[in-house]
C-alpha cells in the first residue's frame, strides 16, 4: 500500500471522526421527543350556573426513556391563570396546583413516585376554570384549545363537552350520552381546537379573578441572594461574636450549621422533574450550584 493510498484512507477516518463529534450532540433535540408518550388525553368539561368550567382531565403517559432521568412531575397548559379549586383524583399524585412559567400558565401535577423507561401509568385530577367565555352579540363563546405538547406525541386524545342548553359546536358534532365528543391524535407540538356555543341567558355568566400567591419561578432569583446574603451577615456575626467574647471557633460552628442548611436547600435540584437540573432553569436564575457555593464560601472562607 502506498503512502498517497494509506494517507487518504487515513484522511477519510478522521473526516468521518469529526462528523461524528460534532454532528453527534445535535441529534439529542431530535431525540428529545421520544423520550415520552401520552397513549390517552381525555378531558371532560361541564358549564357552572356562573359560566366558569369544571375540567375533568385524565392522562395515560408512557416514559419511553431515561435519558432526562425519571419523570417525577408534569404540567399541563390551561387557558389562562383564573384556575382554582385544582383537586387530585388518583392515588398517585402527591400535589396538584396552579403553576406559572415564562408568563404561561399549567396545572403542575407532582407525582408520589419516580416513573422511569417502560413505567405507564394514569393520572387524574380537576379544576374550575374561569373567564373562559366570549361575547358574540346574543350568543357566549367558548373558544377551547387543551394544552399541547412540544415534544410528545399524543396517540388518543379525547374532548367530552356537557351538551346542556349548547345551541351549536364546531367542528359540529352529534350528541353521544350527554356530551358532544371530539377524538383523534396529536404529533408533538400539534393543537386542536373547539368551540361552543350558548344563548346569553343560558348561564349567569360572571367574571371572576383568581389570586395566586407568586410561584417558585418568580421568588427563585431572590431565595439565592437571600441565601448569600444571610450566609455572609451570618459569617460577619460569627466573627464579631468570636472576637467579643464567645470564641471564633464557636462562632464558626454555628455558621457551619446554617451552611449545611443552605447547600442543603439552594444546590438542590430546583425544578426537579421531567429535564431535571442540568436541562432546564426553571427558575430562571441561571445560577448554577457551582456558583452558589462558590459565593458561600465567600462569606464562610468553608466548604459545604
Amino acid at each position: 500500500m502506498t503512502k498517497g493510498i494509506l494517507r487518504r484512507i487515513l484522511c477519510g477516518i478522521f473526516t468521518v471522526l469529526i462528523a461524528v463529534v460534532f454532528l453527534v450532540p445535535a441529534m439529542p433535540v431530535q431525540a428529545a421527543s421520544g423520550v415520552d408518550r401520552i397513549d390517552n388525553y381525555a378531558i371532560t368539561v361541564s358549564v357552572n350556573d356562573d359560566g366558569s368550567l369544571k375540567m375533568d382531565y385524565r392522562i395515560t403517559w408512557t416514559v419511553l426513556s431515561n435519558i432526562e432521568g425519571p419523570l417525577t412531575w408534569v404540567k399541563i397548559g390551561v387557558p389562562n391563570d383564573d384556575v382554582d379549586n385544582v383537586k387530585a383524583l388518583s392515588s398517585n399524585i402527591k400535589k396538584a396546583a396552579y403553576y406559572s412559567e415564562g408568563g404561561k400558565d399549567y396545572i403542575r401535577i407532582d407525582f408520589n413516585r419516580s416513573y422511569r423507561a417502560g413505567d405507564t401509568f394514569e393520572f387524574h385530577y380537576e379544576f374550575t376554570q374561569y373567564n373562559m367565555f366570549q361575547s358574540d352579540g346574543n350568543h357566549m363563546v367558548y373558544d377551547f384549545t387543551p394544552g399541547w405538547f412540544n415534544e410528545i406525541d399524543v396517540t388518543t386524545y379525547t374532548i367530552r363537552w356537557r351538551t346542556d342548553k349548547v345551541l351549536w359546536v364546531n367542528p359540529e358534532r352529534g350528541a353521544l350520552d350527554g356530551y358532544y365528543v371530539w377524538t383523534g391524535s396529536l404529533s408533538h407540538g400539534q393543537r386542536t381546537n373547539v368551540k361552543i356555543t350558548y344563548s346569553r341567558n343560558a348561564y349567569n355568566f360572571k367574571n371572576h379573578n383568581v389570586r395566586h400567591l407568586p410561584s417558585k419561578a418568580f421568588f427563585g432569583p431572590f431565595v439565592y441572594a437571600v441565601i448569600i446574603i444571610a450566609c455572609i451577615v451570618i459569617k460577619m456575626k460569627a466573627i464579631g461574636d468570636g472576637y467579643e467574647g464567645g470564641g471564633y471557633r464557636g462562632g464558626h460552628h454555628h455558621y457551619g450549621g446554617g451552611c449545611a442548611c443552605a447547600c442543603a436547600c439552594a444546590c438542590a435540584c430546583a425544578g426537579g422533574g421531567r429535564a431535571g437540573c442540568s436541562k432546564k432553569d426553571f427558575y430562571g436564575t441561571k445560577l448554577s450550584s457551582s456558583r452558589v457555593r462558590a459565593k458561600l464560601q465567600e462569606g464562610a472562607g468553608k466548604k459545604c
